[in-house]
């Protein structure tokens, strides 16, 4: 059990590190500063059995926006929401459960 609670970046990774309850980060330069935020669980890796984490800039697609303001911003955020379970109810209604996580496959 690790006696100090910090964090530990991951050999040959300058940015990806974990803490001792398991936790998983990625670190990212913003200006003279790193930033660490908890990376979102990606799914599961069957060949490599391992299970697979992603930054969450990259994985929701805001990591280059452009926006300016909390309102819009959260405009953005709730469009993207709708537009995603609009796509999943769409697969589920067409009996494509399996491509319901997909946006970019066609029906």
């Amino acid at each position: 059990m690790w006696k100090e609670k910090e964090t530990k970046i991951l050999d040959g990774n300058w940015n990806v590190g974990y803490d001792y309850k398991g936790s998983v980060f990625c670190f990212s330069r913003e200006s003279e500063e790193l930033i660490q935020r908890e990376m979102t669980f990606g799914g599961f890796e069957k060949d490599r059995n391992a299970l697979k984490y992603r930054c969450p800039a990259e994985n929701y697609g805001f990591e280059n926006h452009y926006i300016r303001g909390i309102e819009k911003m959260n405009a953005r955020c709730g469009l993207a929401l709708c537009v995603m379970l609009s796509m999943a109810l769409g697969r589920i209604r067409e009996k494509q459960k399996n491509l319901m996580h997909s946006l970019v496959k066609s029906a």
